[in-house]
This record gives C-alpha cells, structure tokens and sequence, in this order.
C-alpha cells in the first residue's frame, strides 16, 4: 500500500479475525492519529471538529472579508476589478455575482462553470461548496457549513 499523504497513516492488522476487540482499537487509534496530525484547516474542510480561532483561520477569515467589503464597495461599471477581486477570493472570475456578497474563506467556494449569483449572497463556507455549470441564484440566498459530522450526529 502506498501512502502518498505524510500526514496520514496506515495502520494495518495482520491478524483481523483473531481479537475484534483489538481491532476496533487499532481503526480507533488510526482515526484519532490521523485526526491529531491535521491542522485546523484540514479539519474544518473534512468536517471535524476543529478551533475556529486559530491564528491561520482567522488570518483566512480577515483577508476573505476584506476583499469581500472592497468587492462589495466597487460601481457596477468596474467590471475588471471586479474580476481580479473575484479570482484572488475564489480562484475565478468566471461568474457573475452582485453585490452585496460575503463569504467567510473563499477558498471553499468551487464553480464548476459560468454562475450568475444576484444580490445579497452569503457563503459560509467551512467545508466545501460547489456550484454546477450554468446555475442562475436568486437573491438573497445563502449556503451554510457549519455544521461538523459531529454535531450532525447529536441531533
């Protein structure tokens, strides 16, 4: 088995079927060991619990709301600076998004094509959010992440 993840290892049981119990364990410690090896980024985006105040994702959060509020500032006519705010804050500029737009990372949202978004959009967007090709959203819409498989299984 090759392991082209450093952080993630593998732990394997050469005897499965001699103590059930003891295999529980070792599925128990490799998930806990891959978990401990993350960082908070990695955590969040996979659904784990994970420390909204780390430094890193505050950082992330600021930049992400900072270049939301200069998108948000911007005239409908300055259409290439909007692009170039679209691109540094999702990875493309391939859309159409009005404004008032906020997001809380950027980095989660995935268009997978052209995407007209009207006004008033929010993307909180702690895990992954994508967006099919050709998709029109009405205003006012919001897409929501914050829940953690965790929490999922409280309830």
């Amino acid at each position: 088995i090759k392991n082209t993840n450093p952080k993630i290892f593998l732990i394997i049981n050469p005897f499965p079927f001699f103590n059930n119990y003891n295999a529980q364990t070792t599925k128990n410690q490799m998930f806990y060991g891959i978990i401990n090896s993350m960082n908070e980024r990695e955590k969040m985006v996979c659904g784990e619990i994970y420390n909204p105040c780390d430094k890193d994702l505050s950082k992330d959060r600021i930049i992400a709301k900072t270049l939301c509020s200069k998108y948000n500032q911007l005239l409908p006519t300055q259409k290439e600076e909007k692009k170039q705010i679209l691109s540094e804050l999702i990875g493309t500029n391939k859309c159409v998004i009005e404004t008032n737009f906020f997001c809380d990372y950027g980095y989660n949202i995935n268009f997978q094509g052209f995407v007209y978004i009207n006004h008033n959009s929010v993307f909180l967007d702690c895990a992954p959010i994508t967006i099919g090709e050709n998709t029109f959203i009405g205003p006012n819409c919001g897409f929501y992440t914050l829940f953690t498989q965790s929490m999922l299984k409280s309830v």
